[in-house]
């Protein structure tokens, strides 16, 4: 009966957004009290790269991470507020630890890792 009345809230982004009652009705003098709609960060898992490599003499890096449990067909670029590099020149194993936050997600890490395996070399006496 109170087809004078509408109350509508739309959101993309976790969040709390108010939904607010609004409108007449020939026959009701009417109260108002405001809904809610709340959106509650979905769960996703970030893995930070990892590298295998031999040294060079120079410095190395792995470089950015994986996620899984992004929704709606989102990427890992959604994620602008996370990172993960580890640069290192001298053989031996670093790890590659992925940070941040995101607005839409609750994020849990796994560490990645860069491994630099030493050269081969020849040493001949003279």
């Amino acid at each position: 009966v109170l087809s004078g009345v509408s109350a509508t809230v739309t959101a993309k982004d976790a969040g709390q957004y108010t939904s607010t009652a609004t409108g007449l009705d020939k026959n009701y003098e009417l109260s108002f009290v405001n809904g809610s709609l709340d959106i509650a960060k979905a769960k996703a898992i970030v893995t930070a790269n990892s590298v295998s490599t031999t040294y060079n003499g120079k410095d190395q890096t792995a470089v950015g991470f994986t996620a899984t449990g992004l929704v709606n067909g989102e990427t890992e670029s959604v994620l602008s507020g996370v990172s993960a590099t580890v640069t290192a020149k001298d053989a031996g194993q670093y790890t590659n630890t992925a940070t941040g936050l995101d607005k839409n997600y609750d994020l849990s890490f796994v560490d990645g890792s860069l491994d630099i395996a030493k050269a081969k070399a020849t040493v001949t006496a003279n």
